[in-house]
C-alpha cells in the first residue's frame, strides 16, 4: 500500500525574546501561493538533540538529487472542489496537499496522489503549526477523515504533536553557519483501518532562522506496521541557495538598540546602517498582524533614532514585535513588551 507524508512544512519565522530564539509567524514564514522552494535531497542521518544554545553540524550531508516544491492558490489547482475548505496547495513529487491558512493556524484538509489514484479527505483537519510558535512552544490534537483508493475506502484516525524544542547554530554543507536557528519536531501517529489495519508513525524535523520563509533542513522517519511487521523509510534535504542568501546577510549590515523595554508610553529605536541601504522596520502585535510600519526609506551609511508613542497611537498592552528589512531582507525581529 503506497504511503503519502508532507516532506516540508512551510511557516513564518522571525527572532524574538533572545538573539538565539526564532518566533514562527504568519506574516514570514507562513505558506504563500505562487513560491517555489527549491532544495537539494540527501542520505538520511541522525537529528541530533534538542534544547538551547545547540549545534547542529550537518556539514557532511551526501547529496542525492534536486527537490522543488510549489505553492499555488487551491483554486488554481481543486478544479473539481475536492477540497473546499483549502485557500493553499502544496505541490511535492507531484503529491498536492491541501491546506487551509489564516494568522492564526495553518491546517491540512486533505491530499491527492500523483497520479489521482489516491484521495484522503479529512472532516476533521491535521493543524500543522499555530501562530506565533517559539523555543518551548507545543501543542497536541486528533484528527480523521477517509482515505480513498481505487475500490477501497477506509475510515483514517489519528493524533499529533508539534513542539519547538530546540535553537541553536546550524551548519550546513559547504562550510555555511546559520547562527540564529529554531528546530520544531512534529508527530504524528494515524491508523487506516483496513482488514488489517495499517499503523503509520511520521517524525519530522525541521529547522528555521529568521530571514527565509522555507525550513533550511528537514530530516523525516516514516515507520508503517501491519500484523506486526514493520518497514522504516527516511528522507532528507536542505536548502542549498538560501544557505548562500543567509551567509551575505549574516554581515553586520543593521544594529538595532530598543529601550525601555518593557515600556510604559514611549520606546526609541536606535540604529546603525552600514552601508546605504532600504530600510523598513515595522511594528507587529503577536498574532502576526502588522500595527504599523515605522521606518521606510533608502538610508545613507549612519546612525538613526526612532521614538515611538503607544498613546497616541492607541497601542493597548501586550507583546509586540519589530521586524528591521534591509533591502527587502528580513534581518532580525525584536520582542518588545508594553507594561502597566
Amino acid at each position: 500500500m503506497k504511503r503519502f507524508y508532507n516532506f516540508l512544512l512551510v511557516v513564518s519565522v522571525s527572532s524574538a525574546i533572545s538573539a538565539q530564539n526564532v518566533v514562527l509567524t504568519h506574516n514570514n514564514h507562513a505558506l504563500s501561493a505562487d513560491n517555489t522552494n527549491q532544495m537539494k535531497l540527501t542520505k538520511y542521518v541522525s537529528p541530533g538533540n534538542g534544547g538551547e544554545n545547540m549545534l547542529w553540524d550537518f556539514s557532511n550531508l551526501e547529496e542525492v538529487n534536486d527537490f522543488e516544491g510549489f505553492i499555488k492558490s487551491s483554486y488554481e489547482v481543486d478544479e473539481e472542489n475536492i477540497f473546499p475548505e483549502s485557500n493553499v496547495v502544496l505541490n511535492e513529487f507531484g503529491n498536492k496537499f491541501y491546506f487551509k491558512l489564516n494568522e492564526e493556524s495553518l491546517e491540512q484538509y486533505g491530499m491527492a496522489s500523483s497520479s489521482g489514484k489516491v484521495v484522503i479527505e479529512y472532516d476533521r483537519p491535521y493543524v500543522k503549526m499555530k501562530y506565533p510558535f517559539q523555543y518551548g512552544n507545543s501543542f497536541t490534537g486528533s484528527y480523521g477523515g477517509t482515505y480513498k483508493s481505487s475500490n477501497l475506502e477506509v475510515e483514517i484516525d489519528g493524533t499529533y504533536e508539534v513542539e519547538a524544542d530546540g535553537y541553536g547554530k546550524l551548519i550546513l554543507p559547504d562550510g555555511v553557519e546559520i547562527k540564529n536557528t529554531l528546530r520544531v519536531v512534529s508527530k504524528r501517529l494515524y491508523t487506516r483501518k483496513f482488514s488489517n489495519p495499517n499503523d503509520v508513525e511520521i517524525i519530522t524535523y525541521r529547522w528555521y532562522n529568521d530571514t527565509e520563509r522555507f525550513p533550511l533542513l528537514v530530516l523525516t522517519t516514516i515507520k508503517s506496521t501491519t500484523n506486526g511487521k514493520s518497514s522504516t523509510s527516511y528522507q532528507a534535504a536542505y536548502r542549498e541557495t538560501v544557505a548562500t542568501a543567509i551567509e551575505e546577510i549574516d554581515v553586520e549590515l543593521f544594529d538595532v538598540k530598543i529601550y525601555p523595554n518593557p515600556f510604559e508610553n514611549q520606546f526609541t529605536i536606535d540604529y546603525s546602517v552600514q552601508k546605504d541601504a532600504d530600510i523598513l522596520i515595522e511594528l507587529y502585535d503577536n498574532t502576526g498582524k502588522k500595527v504599523k510600519t515605522l521606518v521606510e526609506n533608502k538610508l545613507q551609511q549612519g546612525n538613526y533614532t526612532y521614538q515611538y508613542n503607544a498613546k497616541e497611537n492607541n497601542l493597548s498592552q501586550g507583546v509586540y514585535f519589530i521586524n528591521y528589512l534591509v533591502d527587502g531582507k528580513l534581518t532580525s525581529t525584536k520582542k518588545i513588551v508594553q507594561a502597566k
